[in-house]
């Protein structure tokens, strides 16, 4: 069953490929730029609560739970 969902799953990319030149004519860099942005800005609230605990932490925003979410952040900057 493993082997037929990956078979099926790698057929999707092929079939898929097959309509990106027309696609590039509707969805310009303007657009897909643009809507990549969009979703970026609009995670940024769920981001920044996650950062800090969670909406349920009774600690909200200590400084654990900040170093806790800025040591990965930081290590992906080096």
């Amino acid at each position: 069953m493993l082997f037929g969902v990956n078979f099926v799953a790698a057929l999707v990319p092929v079939i898929v490929s097959r309509f990106i030149e027309p696609l590039k004519k509707i969805f310009t860099p303007i657009i897909t730029g643009s809507v990549i942005a969009l979703i970026g800005i609009s995670l940024i609230k769920v981001s920044v609560i996650n950062w800090c605990g969670g909406e349920k932490a009774e600690d909200f925003a200590s400084m654990s739970n900040i170093a806790l979410g800025r040591a990965p952040s930081g290590l992906s900057s080096c």
